[in-house]
């Protein structure tokens, strides 16, 4: 069974502990390429959240994406659209 939705402060708080950064650089506007997010942590977030909902995260669904709110966006309705009939 799918957990309930998963919340934007969940998903940085999740990015934070596999990736080290500072929770309080993970805000919306933030642009990625700043970020300097290490592609092994954001494959581990990737790992996590299809452990968690039953779901199949291609490594590339985010490559599009510049700011951290862009990606939280698309992470957030890739684990949504599981449990939708």
């Amino acid at each position: 069974m799918a957990q309930d939705e998963l919340s934007e402060d969940e998903l940085a708080a999740l990015i934070a502990r596999e990736s080290g950064l500072d929770r309080d650089q993970l805000v919306r506007g933030a642009l990625i390429g700043d970020l300097d997010l290490d592609p092994d942590a954001y494959r581990a977030v990737l790992v996590i959240l299809e452990d968690r909902y039953d779901v199949e995260i291609h490594d590339l669904a985010c490559a599009d994406c510049r700011t951290l709110g862009e990606l939280m966006d698309r992470l957030r309705r890739c684990t949504v659209s599981h449990s939708d009939p």
